[in-house]
């Protein structure tokens, strides 16, 4: 499993899918909006969406993780990392 992090420090403008979502490498799975400027974070290879930690008019970091992608073809027994809590974050611990 892999995570889609934020490329740079911004807001949440928009979610572009939910968990369980097929998506395609470079579909857009989220917009920032950072210095007045709407920009697009991508997935970087095709899966399926296995998590959400971001909800639109959230506050996101450099490097935050923002959407589990569970590669295609892989199943959860064949990820160690799969299963694990992907949390939102302003849920509590």
């Amino acid at each position: 499993m892999a995570n889609v992090e934020a490329h740079i420090t911004g807001t949440v403008w928009k979610v572009e899918c939910k968990v369980g979502d097929t998506i395609a490498e470079g579909d857009t799975v989220a917009i920032l909006e950072s210095m007045k400027m709407e920009l697009a974070i991508t997935a970087p290879h095709a899966g399926t969406v296995a998590g959400l930690a971001l909800s639109p008019g959230d506050r996101v970091a450099l490097k935050q993780p923002l959407v589990a992608v569970l590669a295609e073809g892989a199943s959860g027994a064949d990820d160690p990392g799969s299963g694990r809590e992907f949390p939102h974050p302003g849920a509590p611990a």
